[in-house]
């Protein structure tokens, strides 16, 4: 395995956008995500059908305590997060209870139970 900056991940990810723009391959993309790392009970299948990307995005790039800020790549889980942060002396605001959950699927809304009285949805606590 080799160490990819997130410069390096984006150009990736940028490259394979493009090669599917040259190919004018016309079927939709679709992350190359397998769905055992989904927390879905549906199958799939769709995805056999589109041209698949692969987002290798699940790093902690920085934490910036003066500030109270993380900034992480969309697949980061939850779990990983949160022990990281422990470790550190610090938390979330809001702690989703599936340490799976990705941080890309809370925003997105796909979270279960990420809701608190104080901070509200899980992606309020978040900033681009």
């Amino acid at each position: 395995m080799t160490f990819q900056t997130h410069e390096d991940k984006i150009k990736d990810v940028q490259r394979q956008v493009r090669k599917r723009l040259q190919t004018k391959d016309k079927r939709p993309m679709c992350t190359s995500r397998p769905g055992w790392k989904s927390i879905t009970f549906q199958k799939l299948i769709y995805k056999s059908k589109c041209y698949q990307i692969n987002v290798n995005m699940s790093s902690i790039l920085f934490v910036d305590t003066s500030r109270r800020k993380v900034m992480v790549e969309p697949l980061i889980d939850i779990g990983t997060l949160n022990d990281y942060l422990i470790n550190l002396g610090w938390t979330l605001p809001i702690v989703p209870e599936l340490d799976e959950l990705t941080i890309g699927g809370l925003v997105m809304g796909g979270g279960i139970e990420s809701t608190s009285n104080k901070y509200g949805l899980f992606q309020y606590i978040c900033s681009k």
